[in-house]
Parts: C-alpha cells; sequence; structure tokens
C-alpha cells in the first residue's frame, strides 16, 4: 500500500541551490502476510519508476516475495506490468541455477474496495498514528523522515504476533 504525501524539506547551505525548498513524498508500505512483518520505504513520487526503485530497495532487503497483493492503484498496476516485462527478457535458467526466484505473482484487489486489503489497511493505520505523534508540524528533511519511518517499522514489528499466556503447556 502506498500512503502519503507527506511533504519533507531540502536544507542546503548554497545560495543558488537548484532543489525544490519542499517535496512531497510516499510511504510504501510491504508486510508479510503469514508474519504480519512491516517494511516501510519511502518514495519520491507516485510514479511507476519511483515504485520500482523502492520495490527493488524491497527486495534487497527482504528476498523476493512469491506473491504480492495489493490495492488497485494505478501505479501498481504499471509496476506489475514493467516488472512482468522485465521478468519476460531474463534468461531464466540461467538465473535459476544461481538460486533466484523466477517470478512475481501479482494480485490486485476490486477498485475502490479498501476492505479487501483489511489486513494492510490495518498496518497502515499502526503506523500513521505514530507518525503523526512523533512529527507534528516538524520541518523533516529526506533523511530525517527515513529515520522516522524505520524506527516505527522497528516498533511495530515488535508487537506480539499471537496471545500471549502465561500456561506453560
Amino acid at each position: 500500500d502506498l500512503f502519503g504525501p507527506m511533504m519533507v524539506y531540502h536544507k542546503c547551505g548554497l545560495a543558488n541551490c537548484v532543489h525544490p525548498r519542499e517535496k512531497k513524498v510516499h510511504c510504501a508500505l510491504f508486510t508479510c502476510f503469514h508474519s504480519r512483518a512491516v517494511h516501510l520505504e519511502l518514495v519520491d513520487d507516485a510514479s511507476t519508476e519511483a515504485f520500482l526503485n523502492c520495490f527493488r530497495a524491497f527486495v534487497a532487503r527482504r528476498g523476493s516475495p512469491s506473491t504480492m497483493y495489493s490495492d488497485n492503484a494505478k501505479g501498481f498496476k504499471a509496476a506489475s506490468r514493467e516488472i512482468r516485462k522485465l521478468y519476460t527478457s531474463i534468461n531464466w535458467t540461467k538465473v535459476k541455477e544461481d538460486g533466484v526466484k523466477k517470478n512475481i505473482e501479482w494480485f490486485f484487489s476490486t477498485e475502490r474496495a479498501p476492505h479487501q486489503n483489511g489486513l494492510t489497511e490495518r498496518l497502515n493505520r499502526s503506523v500513521k498514528q505514530p507518525l503523526k505523534v512523533i512529527i507534528g508540524a516538524a520541518r523533516l528533511t529526506r533523511n530525517q523522515l527515513a529515520l522516522i519511518l524505520t524506527e516505527i517499522e522497528a516498533v511495530v514489528n515488535n508487537r506480539p504476533l499471537a496471545v500471549t499466556t502465561d500456561d506453560p503447556s
């Protein structure tokens, strides 16, 4: 899921800096449906290329998933097409020898039906609440926001994944 936009600010000591002072960014939330673990990745914009770069960073850190479920956003649909095109252009027999997964099966929920992706939407809320508390009205740089998202990811992933009990059996 993608949520945002959030504003980040560019701090620069140069008088004639060409970078915009403020920029909108989004956050991509990846979650495992088995363990409910969360991975947050900052996305520079809502374009397909930015999402694909974000997805590459996720795969580099967490490994290649066999199945992806996402909402029906245009960016996700375009990213799925790009990934399929990429996968068909690769010599998979050689890649298979190196132990890399062959393909990613991508499923999209029905348009305008966020309840079909309820697990991700709930974890989205678990991330947004502390984010609003921590940031408030602060003006953050991109690196500061990325650090805060990493800390929120650690807090959310530190929760118990099952009911705990005192019963030894």
